[in-house]
């Protein structure tokens, strides 16, 4: 038997209305190569750098590539069962990420790194 998501336990839970319910399954991310392994696919597009930098000019090309890696996103979230569909938005508050070279059994990132945000400071500093 396959969950069902249900994002309206999920907003009454976030608001605190009604009584409570079933705990809410979600993420914040997932990692694009669990997302890979988990599908069977890979994603069109290195991700990473549409998550950096504000999206300013793209090609029909990329905009396809975009598109299905949106798709893959939906497609993992409902499978999972989770109650929502998590999406990186690029929120422009400055980041410093660190890059390693990927050691995990399943690659993340396009470019084999690793990203990890410097935990030492942080946008809000006071």
């Amino acid at each position: 038997m396959q969950r069902q998501p249900n994002f309206e336990n999920l907003r009454r839970t976030i608001l605190r209305q009604g009584p409570p319910g079933p705990v809410p399954f979600f993420e914040l991310f997932a990692d694009p190569g669990m997302i890979e392994a988990f599908l069977g696919e890979k994603f069109p597009v290195n991700l990473h750098c549409y998550i950096e930098e504000p999206i300013l000019e793209v090609s029909g090309d990329e905009i396809a590539g975009l598109v299905k890696s949106l798709d893959m996103s939906v497609r993992f979230c409902y499978e999972m069962g989770y109650d929502y569909v998590f999406m990186p938005t690029g929120n422009g508050l400055p980041r410093s990420l660190e890059a390693i070279t990927d050691t995990a059994g399943t690659q993340n990132w396009a470019d084999g790194q690793r990203y990890w945000l410097d935990e030492a400071s942080g946008p809000i500093q006071s």
